[in-house]
């Protein structure tokens, strides 16, 4: 899969100032991005990148851009996958060739696009400190405010889900309140359990899966944030508004009703060795939900 971060240099550098455009609700918006580069990677994919830090108008212009090309995809296109302020594009060498991609994501540069619309609401009970919160003391202590304040803005945002990864199903969510705002910890832990409600810097989000983890952990939800064999699979995708609702008891967490296609073994592995993997020829079109 190619890496969704980018590398540091390459590509096309000091374009263009921004046009000025049409501003204005639900208005087709036609702006050439200052300092925007295409960028290779690998030989088969590319990734437009709108700038450097996390900042929500370039990530609400990231989004409208992935909109743009999954209703008018260019020829050879296979998926497209926003992140912060960036954008992969992964096409067929056979039928696209780098300059013929990069092309058509500059006329998309130059072309009205209309903003994306709002994604779809989502509402995640959740309780607070405790075992389920093992940070919430420290985070309050940090932010110089008490843990009930803490919980208090956590619950008072609405956030959008600026991309989804690190792990299928877990959305990057901002901005959090500024009061809020906590690093990351020092020494993450070997193991978070799924539904755990995190915050790190100005973002908040929810470990769908058991794993290692390193933002602070404040809440737990019992909702069920990604399911392989649903027609949707993740619960939050990008542009998604998330708020979450203190709650005093954790709910038991949902399960499909249908058994796993992982639970039936279709490879036995006889002997393997120290490097071996198994993988599959990958899930085209799901990049975008981690």
């Amino acid at each position: 899969m190619p890496p969704r971060r980018q590398p540091g240099g390459g590509g096309e550098r000091g374009r263009r100032a921004s046009r000025a455009g049409v501003r204005g609700r639900g208005r087709a918006v036609a702006r050439r991005v200052s300092a925007a580069r295409v960028l290779p990677v690998g030989d088969a994919a590319l990734t437009l990148e709108l700038g450097r830090h996390l900042d929500p108008a370039i990530n609400a212009r990231v989004r409208a851009i992935d909109l743009a090309l999954r209703a008018a995809p260019f020829p050879g296109l296979l998926e497209a996958v926003p992140a912060y302020s960036s954008l992969l594009a992964v096409y067929d060498p056979a039928r696209c060739s780098f300059a013929e991609a990069r092309a058509a994501l500059e006329r998309v540069l130059d072309a009205a696009i209309r903003p994306a619309a709002p994604g779809r609401a989502h509402v995640l009970p959740t309780v607070y400190g405790g075992e389920h919160g093992p940070d919430l003391a420290e985070v309050a202590r940090r932010c110089g405010l008490s843990e009930d304040d803490v919980i208090a803005r956590h619950t008072a945002g609405e956030y959008t889900a600026f991309f989804v990864g690190f792990l299928p199903g877990f959305a990057y969510l901002g901005e959090l309140d500024a009061a809020l705002d906590t690093p990351r910890r020092a020494t993450p832990r070997p193991r978070v359990r799924a539904g755990s409600v995190a915050i790190a810097g100005r973002q908040t989000g929810v470990y769908p899966f058991a794993s290692p983890g390193g933002w602070n952990l404040i809440g737990r939800t019992g909702e069920v944030l990604f399911e392989a064999t649903s027609e949707r699979p993740a619960l939050i995708e990008p542009g998604d508004r998330v708020r979450f609702a203190r709650t005093g008891a954790l709910p038991p967490r949902a399960s499909s009703a249908s058994p796993s296609p992982a639970s039936n073994p279709v490879v036995e592995i006889l002997d393997g060795g120290l490097l071996t993997t198994v993988q599959d020829a990958g899930r085209r079109g799901h990049r975008r939900l981690g």
